[in-house]
This record gives structure tokens, sequence and C-alpha cells, in this order.
């Protein structure tokens, strides 16, 4: 039997092959995001985390990942780096959008990081 939805769980990132990356509005709630903050991705025992690298107004100069929210006024945020997503394309085999969950955050040395789901162990 083949189920007709294969996940019900709902996707919080998306990374588009352009270099566009959506964040969800419960993403940008958690990190606590503001128009200007420079978010990163990091790995670490083959787990992803997101977290913001750089505050509005604490750095000077053009980054890659800065983030602002969009049109639609419903909470979500947008950046545009094409080198975070086509590493993250490649380090997972995707051509297309990627859809990803993320799990709970956790704090470290004072920062705020929170788990990509990016394979499922079975």
């Amino acid at each position: 039997m083949k189920s007709l939805i294969p996940s019900s769980r709902k996707h919080d990132l998306v990374f588009h092959s352009d270099g566009r990356i959506d964040i969800s509005a419960k993403i940008a709630r958690v990190l606590s995001l503001n128009p200007g903050d420079i978010i990163g991705i990091s790995e670490e025992q083959g787990e992803w985390f997101l977290h913001v690298r750089l505050r509005a107004g604490c750095y000077s100069g053009r980054h890659d990942g800065k983030v602002f929210p969009t049109a639609r006024g419903r909470g979500t945020w947008r950046t545009q780096s094409v080198k975070m997503t086509s590493a993250i394309l490649k380090a997972s085999s995707s051509a297309g959008p990627l859809r990803l969950p993320c799990g709970q955050p956790i704090i470290r040395d004072n920062n705020k990081y929170i788990t990509i789901i990016h394979h499922i162990k079975l």
C-alpha cells in the first residue's frame, strides 16, 4: 500500500537553485530575526544548524544571507545566497527546490541554533 501523503510535516526552509532561501514564520520567531540580520548554516558531526551569524547594525559591508521579510506580511522571511544554497543542494544531492523541516533550537555559546532535518535514519 502506498501513502497518498508521504509526509505530513510542513517544511520550514526552502532552498531554491537560483539562491533564494525561504524561511518560515516559526523559524523567524525562534531566531528573533530582524531585517538585515545575516544567517548562516553550520555543520557538526553530520548535523546542519541554522543560526544568526550577525545581527543588523553590528556589521559593515556586504554579506551573503541578509534576511528581509516577504511582502505578503505573513511573518515569512527570505534571503539570497547562491553560495549557501548551492552548498546545501550539493550536499543533499538535490537539483530542484529542497524543502526541509527543522528541529528544536539549542543554545551554544550564547547563540541559538536550530537543527535542520536533512535525513531520516530508519
